[in-house]
């Protein structure tokens, strides 16, 4: 679920976020629900993104094999493959063909229960954000975790 400030004119009282670092970020969203995974890739095409969703861990890979992807943000529970282990499977592949990983955004309504840095460091998880998102801490997020993620993926 997205945090909205919209009071019915779709205006928002915040300020506006900073777009500069993840302006025209390819981004792939991933989440089982569609009408979600739909209003976030709406919403950070809004922002400048080229944003497309998968509905799947499965077609999150496909979508990863067939385009260059800057960020994924992907829901933790998710039935057959969950985040966690699409992130460890993204960055075994980012391994394997020596290039950079994505940066990988894990979205919960978990709260807390969502483990140690270990854990995130091993599944290719860069970031944690609870649910409901507010945009333009997801944006700074997404900023904060490209800056820092990038060089090519080598280590096993």
């Amino acid at each position: 679920m997205i945090a909205s400030c919209d009071n019915g004119t779709r205006a928002c009282d915040r300020t506006a976020p900073d777009l500069e670092g993840v302006r025209g970020m390819n981004v792939l969203v991933v989440d089982d629900i569609e009408p979600v995974a739909s209003i976030l890739q709406e919403v950070l095409t809004q922002f400048g993104q080229t944003a497309s969703y998968a509905l799947s861990g499965e077609e999150a890979l496909q979508l990863f094999n067939e385009s260059e992807i800057d960020a994924v943000i992907s829901d933790l529970e998710m039935p057959g493959m969950d985040g966690w282990e699409l992130g460890r499977r993204l960055k075994e592949a980012c391994t394997k063909q020596g290039i950079r990983k994505p940066a990988f955004i894990l979205l919960t309504g978990w709260g807390e229960q969502t483990g140690d840095e270990e854990r995130m460091s091993s599944n290719g998880v860069d970031a944690i954000m609870t649910k409901p998102v507010d945009i333009n801490e997801l944006l700074e997020l997404m900023r904060n975790t490209v800056a820092n993620d990038d060089e090519p993926d080598t280590e096993q």
